[in-house]
């Protein structure tokens, strides 16, 4: 599958997810970037939908079965695998060696040791995930835009969790919908989560932009078409 990633679309100053490294001026360049283009990028999703047989039908359209069926999608999509026993190796001993340049006692084996899920194509995954979080804030943003818009993250401090990112904003309250499909995709992955996560991505997003509340019993079939509540398909 052909897929237009973020480091080939437009003239972004600096690589997703490395925020922190930007300058002030970079990170207002990347936010008007991602405004620009986030129209054309969500675009760009829905093709890459229709071109995986039996997705074909997968609208983005704000509605539930959207939502369900990008979790489904996804998982057919986006390439993992799970480390090898050489990879947990080096990784339990560069941890270690973190940990021991940082003045931190002790191994610390148990949090760096046992097999992880791996994205085989970090950039690949990275800008689907980017996108779907895109989709998933204009979902929420064109419901109320008077109110909700697409801002910098006014944050000084590169320790904070959404410093340069763009997010998110209505009447002092923030959220970065990019950042929450990369977190719930792995854990979907990792057998943790079920083929709702994007669903529920979305339900927290309109919370946090003060949306009318989303149906709680909201669920999909196999093929992400939503089902009524309390059915037993």
């Amino acid at each position: 599958m052909k897929y237009e990633r973020w480091l080939q679309l437009g003239d972004p100053p600096s690589p997703i997810l490395f925020y922190e490294r930007m300058s002030r001026a970079e990170s207002r360049a990347f936010a008007g970037w991602f405004t620009e283009t986030a129209p054309s990028r969500i675009e760009g999703l829905q093709r890459a939908i229709r071109s995986i047989p039996g997705f074909d039908s997968l609208l983005l359209d704000g509605t539930a079965g959207s939502f369900g069926g990008l979790g489904i999608w996804c998982r057919a999509t986006i390439p993992m695998r799970w480390h090898t026993p050489e990879e947990v190796a080096r990784r339990v001993e560069a941890y270690i060696e973190r940990c021991r340049l940082a003045g931190i006692p002790g191994d610390h084996k148990e949090y760096a040791a046992g097999p992880r899920l791996i994205y085989i194509d970090p950039e690949l995954a990275a800008s689907i995930l980017a996108d779907i979080g895109t989709y998933i804030g204009e979902t929420c943003r064109i419901q109320s835009p008077d109110k909700i818009a697409w801002k910098r993250d006014p944050s000084q401090y590169k320790r904070d969790v959404d410093f340069n990112a763009v997010v998110l904003h209505r009447a002092g309250n923030s959220f970065n919908p990019i950042a929450v499909p990369l977190a719930f995709f792995y854990r979907m992955m990792a057998d943790s989560a079920g083929d709702d996560v994007f669903q529920r991505a979305y339900k927290t997003c309109r919370e946090k932009m003060s949306l009318d509340p989303w149906p709680e019993d909201i669920k999909v079939d196999s093929e992400g078409n939503p089902r009524a509540p309390n059915s037993e398909k």
